[in-house]
């Protein structure tokens, strides 16, 4: 039975939009990311738990982590009108690129900020998410605090926790790619799961 103050929780990880509709949900959101164990985080989410059935677009693909989490949602809060893939890529790399690689890059890092509820993506436009305006005001110190528990928002990393949390599971769950996608996409993967376990290692 999980313990009422930790419904909301349990729902964000359930992937109850509603939740992220709403800003005094998401300003409890935050307010219970920083006050709650990633470990503890962890044993919400996984009661009566249900493996997701994970897509290509469950796995992250990005160039640098930092961009993702950071500049992405800092960019979406003066472009609340959304920003189409290119712009973003060239917004968040200025220096010249071809259209195609700017639509990639941008396309790669705000789907993964929208891998841990950090931004919206709706017909290949990037919105700002309201938790992220919440993330935006967090001091350095509080990101650290929160960044693993919405790590764990991501599907993929789910269920690699539910499923005994080791390289083996963590291949099998990608396979929906290809043989080479897969070796690109895993050392981000693995990066994401050791600032997960990392937290559960030095909280206390």
């Amino acid at each position: 039975m999980i313990k009422e103050q930790n419904i909301l929780l349990y729902k964000f990880y359930c992937h109850e939009i509603d939740i992220l509709n709403d800003i005094e949900s998401c300003r409890e959101l935050m307010a219970l990311f920083l006050t709650t164990t990633t470990r503890d985080v962890l044993d919400i989410l996984l009661h009566d738990f249900h493996s997701w059935q994970i897509q290509c677009s469950d796995i992250p693909q990005y160039s640098n982590f930092d961009v993702a989490i950071l500049r992405v949602p800092q960019i979406l809060v003066v472009k609340e009108d959304g920003v189409d893939f290119v712009q973003m890529g060239f917004m968040l790399d200025s220096a010249t690129k071809k259209t195609g690689a700017n639509m990639k890059y941008g396309e790669n890092h705000a789907k993964t900020a929208s891998l841990l509820a950090l931004s919206s993506i709706v017909n290949s436009k990037v919105y700002p998410s309201l938790l992220a305006k919440e993330w935006n005001v967090l001091s350095d110190k509080q990101k650290k605090v929160v960044l693993p528990k919405l790590c764990l928002y991501c599907k993929l990393f789910q269920n690699y926790y539910a499923l005994g949390a080791n390289e083996e599971i963590l291949i099998k769950l990608m396979s929906c790619l290809s043989e080479s996608t897969l070796k690109r996409r895993k050392s981000n993967c693995i990066q994401i799961i050791s600032k997960i376990d990392t937290a559960m290692t030095n909280e206390f």
